[in-house]
């Protein structure tokens, strides 16, 4: 573990989730204390409404379909290029990943 956090973005990135863990941990305490000092021995009930809300509130903003392959298209290689062959004259589609091939998200549309 000592030996990965030798690269710095690695080390960067690993301290920020630290950061991040450390900042969620204390806002759900404070969140806690906050419900006990509003409401008392209802601060259960206060902290069940505030989760179902925002079970709610995720399941309605999430996004509506996310699709497994996104079409799209490859200027700078050649037609003949084993990546653009493989789906024998399809759209070319198939589940998105950042490589040499692919450097940056797709777009639709």
């Amino acid at each position: 573990m000592v030996a990965i956090l030798s690269h710095p973005v690695f080390a960067r990135l690993f301290a920020a989730q630290i950061v991040a863990l450390l900042g969620t941990g204390l806002m759900t305490v404070a969140l806690g204390l906050l419900a006990y000092d509003i409401a008392g021995a209802q601060a259960g009930a206060v902290l069940g409404v505030l989760a179902a809300a925002g079970v709610v509130a995720a399941h309605r903003f999430r996004p509506a379909a996310e699709p497994d392959a996104l079409p799209h298209e490859h200027p700078d290689l050649p037609p003949d290029h084993p990546h653009l062959r493989a789906r024998h004259g399809e759209a070319h589609a198939h589940p998105v990943v950042i490589d040499a091939l692919h450097r940056a998200w797709p777009t639709q549309g």
